[in-house]
Order: structure tokens, then sequence, then C-alpha cells
């Protein structure tokens, strides 16, 4: 009897046991059906459906009168999902044997996306894939779990290379451009704008990416299409910019080019030609060149390519436009104005020239192997007379000189709607002591390291940390004391002398600045005094054509000169293309009045740059040009006609005949 109540009390706690165990079960059954069925539901979703995002065209891009420079064209790429793949080092071999691409490539690949919290996303394998490549994919495409074609929009020009430095490039977005853009709806596999237009208005152009919803296999496996979210295209910008100047001005710019290599300056490679109109600072022409073409880095670049684009002799990468260049004799109007304002010198006042100026024991000598005599400002300028603008300079001293180029606008960033402007070199004593500092410390910077590493051994040998400041103190105080005894040593040197500023009364020296200060510049004399920021894009639209911007001239200031200096300056530049001034055999017979200044510029080592600016007409300034041919060697050679070509083209001019055809059309 014992026995069966202790055999029943055990059945009873096992049956016990046993409601307890189905109770939790159906407690968690309950849980999982009802509390998180969506839960799981989502879950088991996500097993077998992708989100597959559809790029965004990016915006167009058109010149001033409509036409597309930039455009979107269909293309497809290979990409891969990562999270489908089901053995993945056997089908990273597959996939390698099968396009071409090494393991290692695949796998630094992934492991950028995997760096970036990513691997969700599709990882783009081929870029622009050729038509055999994706036949290829497809039709292996049940070996390749995890591997689509995707059809992207893709950057097309129709014009190749032309103002390539200006509109810039896109490309798949950097770790770092990511990290710095978290927050604004950019993944791995987004498109961003590396460079000119297209990275200045990133944000418009760009678009809002769409999605794409498709349901796989187990194994990963596309099987149909579940739903799409349309992608809403990027705005569209038009540019103040004329293709047919652009056009114009980097032909006309290779032809020179060519033409002073074939002169056997061999180290011209490039130029650069910035057109302004003179009342609003619209930019109608950038050019720089050599170019290439935006379009190849869509598809991907050997490396042998991206030598050639970034570092390539020729610098096909480099915007010229914003590069800086001593102007040489360009410069010699704010000179005038500046001697003019300050009445150093009056209109009729006659300055000797026999042909060289002595300062000291040093001769400089005027450009012409011969002098000219008695010549007044406007005769100078005509004749861009060197003798002239040395003395005059060494009567004024480089104060004015400098405020008045700065007032123009010179050796300072002009604030133009683009990346990578530079802002030049307005001498000054301060700039020089700088900059010959540094280069003797460069020059001295074995001893530097030895007294450096001397004290470093001292300071690691030792454990106590008030020696180790102590050390470190002394380290500093000699190696200060040794710049010091140094510059010193070099004081003449380092310090302004009256030869620098006679160097920068000619443009020579310390002088440099970009094409398109120049072109602002002439722009501010042509229009009466008044600086404008240059600009590019005019209005941007969105993509049904509604205007979502529209841009403005801005005056940056009004440049307190005088009508009456302006005036003298305008005789001067008019008589450049007339008669004995250095521009007249190109425009000799051009039917529209041209005002100009010739410039060749000295290059240690090197042939000289040729420059040329103007604006046109001289009696009723429209437009200004500026015109750098690197190493062309004479202003009025080389750059002369480029401008000449500009301002053909600019007016509809029959070149052919030299007759206007009507009113300018750019």
């Amino acid at each position: 009897m014992g026995q069966n109540s202790a055999l029943k009390r055990k059945l009873h706690i096992f049956m016990v046991i046993i409601a307890l165990a189905f109770l939790l079960i159906s407690l968690h059954l309950a849980q999982v059906q009802l509390l998180q069925n969506g839960r799981y539901r989502m879950l088991a979703r996500q097993n077998y459906m992708r989100m597959i995002p559809i790029q965004a065209p990016r915006g167009r891009i058109y010149d001033r009168t409509g036409v597309e420079l930039v455009g979107s064209q269909a293309a497809f790429n290979i990409d891969l999902f990562y999270t489908d793949m089901q053995n993945k080092d056997k089908e990273i071999a597959y996939i390698s044997s099968l396009l071409g691409i090494s393991p290692s490539q695949i796998q630094d690949t992934i492991k950028k996306y995997k760096d970036a919290g990513q691997l969700y996303l599709p990882i783009p394998l081929v870029q622009d894939a050729d038509q055999a490549t994706v036949t290829k994919v497809e039709e292996n495409k049940m070996n390749l779990p995890g591997v689509y074609v995707d059809a992207v929009p893709q950057r097309n020009y129709p014009y190749g290379g032309l103002l390539a430095q200006t509109l810039g490039y896109v490309q798949q977005i950097t770790p770092q451009e990511l990290a710095a853009h978290k927050d604004d709806g950019y993944q791995m596999n987004s498109l961003f704008g590396q460079t000119g237009l297209e990275n200045e208005y990133e944000s418009y152009l760009r678009g809002q990416d769409g999605a794409r919803e498709i349901a796989v296999d187990s194994l990963g496996r596309p099987i149909h299409d579940q739903g799409v979210k349309p992608p809403v295209p990027g705005d569209n910008l038009q540019l103040t910019i004329s293709k047919k100047l652009q056009q114009t001005a980097e032909q006309s710019l290779i032809n020179a080019v060519q033409q002073a290599r074939a002169s056997g300056r061999t180290d011209s490679m490039g130029g650069a030609a910035v057109v302004e109109d003179v009342h609003t600072g619209q930019i109608l022409a950038m050019a720089s060149v050599p170019t290439f073409n935006p379009g190849d880095f869509a598809r991907g670049l050997s490396p042998q390519e991206a030598q050639q684009i970034f570092n390539g002799p020729a610098h096909p990468f480099l915007n010229r436009a914003l590069s800086a260049y001593a102007p040489g004799s360009t410069f010699k109007m704010v000179v005038a104005a500046a001697a003019l304002e300050a009445k150093v010198i009056t209109p009729d006042t006659l300055i000797d020239d026999p042909g060289y100026f002595q300062l000291g024991n040093h001769i400089f000598h005027n450009w012409a192997s011969y002098g000219f005599g008695l010549i007044n400002v406007v005769k100078a300028l005509q004749v861009s007379n060197d003798t002239f603008f040395y003395k005059v300079g060494h009567m004024l001293g480089w104060q004015p000189i400098a405020h008045w180029a700065g007032e123009f606008g010179l050796g300072q960033k002009t604030g133009i709607d683009l990346p990578g402007e530079t802002t030049g070199t307005l001498p000054t004593p301060q700039y020089k002591k700088n900059m010959v500092e540094s280069f003797l410390k460069a020059m001295n910077n074995g001893r530097i390291k030895a007294i450096v590493d001397k004290y470093n051994q001292q300071i690691n040998k030792t454990a106590d940390k008030a020696q180790k400041d102590e050390l470190a103190n002394e380290r500093d105080n000699e190696v200060a004391r040794l710049i010091e005894q140094i510059n010193a040593s070099h004081s003449w040197d380092i310090n302004w002398q009256e030869f620098d500023t006679i160097n920068m009364s000619i443009g020579q020296g310390y002088n440099l600045y970009t094409p398109l200060q120049m072109a602002d510049y002439v722009s501010t004399i042509a229009n009466g005094g008044t600086l404008y920021r240059p600009y590019l894009v005019q209005k941007i639209t969105s993509p049904d054509g509604q205007t979502v911007k529209t841009f403005t001239p801005q005056a940056v200031r009004r440049v307190p000169v005088s009508a009456q200096t302006l005036d003298v300056i305008h005789q001067g530049m008019s008589l450049v293309t007339q008669g004995t001034g250095t521009g007249a055999a190109v425009f000799a017979g051009f039917p529209i009045p041209v005002a100009g200044k010739t410039g060749t510029a000295e290059v240690a080592g090197h042939n000289n740059h040729a420059w040329f600016v103007c604006y046109a007409p001289a009696d009723h300034p429209q437009v200004a040009v500026a015109v750098l041919v690197e190493h062309g060697w004479e202003g009025a050679v080389a750059a002369a006609p480029v401008a000449k070509d500009i301002l053909s083209a600019y007016f509809n001019l029959d070149q052919t005949q030299g007759q206007n055809q009507n009113q300018p059309k750019h």
C-alpha cells in the first residue's frame, strides 16, 4: 500500500511537470503567433524578399541656350548581394573566373561595404558592363546566387571633354564622403559629385533614389518583382556658359599650344581662356586645355588612364582657368591706375625711355632693344613700355600698387560657384618674408632634424616627466636659435627691396593671378569700376521644368577709381590694337573695336607665358576675355589670336570675309 502511494505521488509530480511544460510551450506559441507575429512575418519575408535601390538619374546640365551638356543614359551594372551567397569562397572564385575580376579585388570591394556596415546593399562588381558581360551573367544566373544585372542611369557627355574641368565628374561615394554626409541619405553605392559643378551643386543634382522589391528562392536567386518605388530625378542646371564660345575657346587654345610646340617651345602644354559678361559677371566660357572625358569615370579608369589624367605631363585634370600665373604686362593697368589716382603722374606726364632703367648697379631693360623717348601713360600702355612702368613703380612704392591690385580683385578668390579656386599672390613684404623664411627652413631641414633627433633620443631614455619637459624645451629653443641665425644671415633676401617693387610694376616678381581673376579685373575696367562676382549657373529647375532657384548678378564692390583715370586706361587699351600697338597686327581689319593688353611673363628656366586680355566693343563694352598660353612666348603671337577667335564667335563674324553678320550670338 505504501509503495502504491509513493508511486502515485511520483506520477502526480510527473504529470504536473508535463502540464507545466505544455503550458510554457503553449504560452510561447501564443507569444510567437499573437504577440510577435508581425516581427517573425517580417523576418520570414526578409528571407525571400530583397530591396534593390534604384538610383535616381542626376539632374541634367544645359548651356545658356538650352543645349544639353550633361545628360543621363541607361547602363548596366553587375551587382552582388553578399548575404545571398551560400558558399562564399567558392562562389567568389566562380564570379572571378566568369567576370575576369581577381578574387582579391572582389574581397576588397566587399570589405569596403562591410567596414561601412552596409553589407545589405547591392555591391557593384562591374560598372557600365558591356553586352557580352551582361549576357554571360544572365546565362549563368542559376549558378550565381546573389549576382544581379542592374539597370542604372549613367552620366552622358555628348560633347566629350568640353568644359570638363568646370563640369567635374561623378563617382561612387568614398568612405570619407559617406561619413561626412551620413545624415543626408547617402549609401555606399550612391554616386557623388567629385569636382566642378557636379560637386558644387551636388545637393540639387543628386535626386531621390527609389527601390525595387524582388522575391528570391532559398538560394537567393531572383524569382519575380513584387513592386517598385520610382526614383525622383535630380534638379537641372542651366549655365551661363555658351557651348559655341566654349568650343571656339578650347579649339583655338589647342591650336595655339600646337603652334607653340611646333615652334620649338615644347614646354608649352596647355592654356586657359575666360569670357565674362562685363555687366553681370556671367561666365560665357571657361576653357582649360588639354582636357579629359568625364564619362571615362563612369566605367572606371585603368591605373594607366588614371595616371595620365591626374599626373600626366600635360595635367589635363588641372583647371588652368583657376590656377595662378605671373601676369606680365597685363598688370600694367593696375600700376597706371595707382599712379594716376595718387597723382604721381597726370595723363600728360612725359617720362623718358632710353631703353632701360638703372637702379644702383642693376639695369632693367625694356622689352624692346631700343628706347621710345618721351612717352605718356597712354602711349606706354599702347606699346607696353617697361621703362615707363619701372620708373612709375619706383616713384609709387609697393603699397599703392598692392592696394589697387586688391581693389580690382587680384590676389583674392572671386567667389565663383566652383570648388578649387586658387587665391593667387598679391606681393607684399610680409608675403616675401614668409615665403623666403619657409624656403630657408626647408633648405636647412637636415640641420634642424639633427637637433630634434639628438634631443628626442635623450627624451626617450628618460622616465622622469619633468626632465622630459625640460629636454623638449631645450630642443625647441635650440631649433629656434638655429632658424634665427639662418634668417639673420639672409636678411637681405628676406626683406623687401626696391628691385622687388620694380619687378612688381611690370607684373613679374611675386605677382601670381588666375585667368579668371584677370577676366574679372578687365571687366571692372570695361564697365566703369564695378567688380562683379563671376558665376556659372543662371537657374536651377525641377525635373518638370519648374524654377527652383535663380541667380542674379552680385556686385562685390564699386572700385573707387575716378572716371578720368578709367578714361585714360581705356584710351591706352584701345590703342593696343591700333597703329603701333602690340596687338595691332592681330586685329588689323577686325570690324569690332577691341581694347586690349598683351603680356609676356618670364618664367625661370622656361619659355615665357603668353597673355592677352581685352574687352569689346571698345566704345560700348559687352564682353571681356582673358587668354593664357603656357610658355607660348609672346602674348601678341600666341594669346591674342585666341582672343580674336573668341570675339569672332561672340559677335557672329564671318572670319573669311571679316564682316559682322548681325547681333551678338552667344
